[in-house]
């Protein structure tokens, strides 16, 4: 498990806290330089294979949303890798969206939001006054109707079935509001991807 809630700064880095982060100065996310030594250590064991848990993606391009030393991870990550598949895959949550990628022969798995999409676009209100009151931020959300989630199943062979589902809007959907299907560099379709890994196999489902 990967922890990027750092900030890097002119010193090093710092914990990010609620409104410590200056967008102009700091990047954040971010994994520490201890993480980084702590990493290369973790995964040299022969004997084990790897799956890679982090908040932020690994492999989300758009803007600040992904780590930022995110291309140094998955240096480490690669040459783990260059003398056979030992990190079977990444996955992380943080953009409230669905995505797979695969960087150079490693799958990057973004889990979708389990209830909704955060967007902030324009003001909707589809509950009572009182439930609105309770909870000022819905307005800015999108539900789903379902409770997405994945199953993960990894066999004695090491290959690896990720089963997704498709799920349904609640009530507000993105098109209502002006958006389209992707959002900050994922999928924002109320589904989360099945995939298949095999060992030395690239196949995607």
């Amino acid at each position: 498990m990967l922890d990027g809630n750092y900030i890097k700064t002119s010193n090093g880095s710092e914990p990010y806290c609620r409104r410590n982060y200056d967008k102009t100065m700091n990047d954040y996310p971010y994994v520490p330089r201890e993480e980084i030594v702590w990493l290369r250590n973790e995964i040299k064991d022969e004997q084990m294979y790897y799956v890679i848990f982090s908040h932020q993606s690994l492999s989300n391009d758009f803007m600040k949303r992904g780590i930022f030393n995110r291309k140094e991870v998955r240096a480490i990550l690669e040459q783990r890798n260059s003398n056979g598949k030992k990190v079977l895959f990444c996955m992380n949550g943080h953009d409230h969206g669905d995505d797979v990628k695969i960087i150079n022969g490693i799958h990057y798995y973004t889990l979708n939001s389990m209830s909704y999409i955060w967007h902030g676009i324009k003001d909707t209100f589809n509950y009572s006054n009182e439930i609105h009151k309770k909870y000022p931020y819905l307005k800015d959300l999108i539900l789903y109707e379902e409770p997405l989630h994945v199953i993960v199943k990894i066999d004695e062979n090491m290959n690896v079935q990720i089963d997704g589902m498709k799920g349904h809007y609640q009530n507000v959907t993105p098109k209502d509001i002006g958006m389209g299907n992707r959002w900050k560099g994922v999928s924002i379709e109320p589904k989360t991807s099945s995939l298949y890994i095999g060992v030395g196999d690239k196949k995607h489902l």
